[in-house]
């Protein structure tokens, strides 16, 4: 049995966190969700974070809640996933999303070079906002450095890679493979 939360969006209510411990990847599902409910039910700004209080189900973080309740409901949405995050992610998440970026190959990921790379580029979108986001280039440089050999091989021949788009780069890999 899984210990982490996840998210239930439902449709025309506001979303639901589950109890368990917090994810990055978590916290954003359940910003979208809540963006995706402010916006389909036409929340005001200054009534976002009291809509969504209720569907927070964990104990810890609804004891956080209780204990400061007229400031956290009054925080700009945004604020309050910035304070959500900082107190309920672990401490090293930004190195452990970095590390698992740079530690990963394609041959160790057991997925096809697509998914690989959008995979990568998923855990690299978790880190925006922060120092450690690999911009395009590099990316591609890390993805180029980790493929096996032989699509290695290709990539090094090919005009077409030489662009350091991360989206017209891996396109243009797929089409060598």
């Amino acid at each position: 049995m899984s210990t982490l939360a996840t998210v239930e969006p439902t449709s025309g209510k506001a979303p639901v966190l589950t109890s368990g411990d917090l994810t990055l990847a978590v916290a954003m599902d359940f910003e979208n969700a809540a963006q995706d409910f402010f916006v389909a039910k036409t929340v005001p700004t200054e009534r976002q974070v009291s809509l969504i209080l209720p569907g927070i189900k964990d104990i810890r973080i609804c004891d956080w809640i209780t204990a400061d309740h007229a400031c956290i409901s009054s925080l700009a949405f945004a604020d309050f996933i910035k304070e959500l995050c900082l107190n309920y992610l672990q401490n090293n998440w930004e190195d452990q999303i970095h590390n698992e970026i740079l530690t990963s190959t394609l041959a160790s990921s057991h997925k096809s070079f697509w998914n690989w790379s959008q995979k990568l580029l998923s855990l690299n979108c978790l880190l925006c906002n922060t120092s450690s986001i690999l911009d395009d280039a590099t990316l591609c440089n890390h993805l180029e450095a980790h493929l096996n050999d032989k699509l290695k091989e290709k990539v090094k021949h090919s005009d077409t890679c030489n662009d350091k788009v991360f989206k017209t780069w891996v396109v243009a890999v797929c089409v060598l493979k």
